[in-house]
């Protein structure tokens, strides 16, 4: 029902409720936005993912985003925002648009998750960079047939791959005299296996 409704002859009519404009339910929906988005980005915390579900009805192309995180070691898929695609539009960028829209609301970003982790991982692509140079590459392949695989900042997969291919190949980068320095060591090499496991 629009909201406009609440100011309809006929709508005062059949209800027994103190009548109320448009602007004052406008305002009221506001502030129960925001309360409730507030609740849920801290239920939410920093560790989550992105569910999106979409389909049809009359002509309309809906979809609905939904956050996945674990609470009190319970399962919880609250939802963050059901829209139908501007201009029926199917393109990713329109999705990626309403996505961007919702996380908004609730202070979150898609990147949030591997933001405490992006010196360590800009660190890896250097390496795996340095690797991808000839002489470097040459000395690696006497070690190994796996090739050092570079992160793509516009694919979140590639961060998955580039991971797991150190974790796969790190003791033969250490044979490489010219990057032996740049492999991470220690506790920075545990962080990057802890958070391959997450991924």
């Amino acid at each position: 029902m629009p909201v406009h409704e609440v100011e309809d002859r006929l709508t005062r009519s059949i209800s027994k409720l103190r009548p109320v404009i448009a602007k004052a339910v406008n305002k009221c929906m506001e502030g129960i936005a925001i309360e409730v988005g507030q609740k849920l980005g801290k239920e939410m915390g920093t560790l989550f993912a992105l569910m999106f579900d979409g389909w049809s009805h009359a002509g309309i192309h809906y979809v609905a985003l939904s956050a996945v995180n674990e609470t009190d070691d319970k399962l919880r898929v609250p939802p963050l925002g059901l829209s139908p695609l501007e201009d029926d539009s199917q393109t990713a960028d329109a999705r990626i648009k309403l996505f961007g829209n919702i996380l908004d609301v609730y202070h979150k970003t898609n990147d949030m998750f591997l933001e405490p982790y992006d010196n360590l991982l800009d660190k890896v692509d250097n390496l795996m960079v340095e690797l991808r140079h000839e002489n470097n590459h040459a000395e690696l392949k006497k070690h190994t047939e796996l090739v050092p695989v570079k992160r793509n900042v516009t694919r979140w997969s590639s961060t998955f791959t580039m991971v797991q291919r150190y974790i796969r190949i790190r003791a033969e980068f250490e044979k490489v005299d010219a990057v032996e320095e740049m492999v991470p060591t220690g506790g920075k090499h545990r962080k990057l296996v802890a958070l391959f496991e997450h991924l």
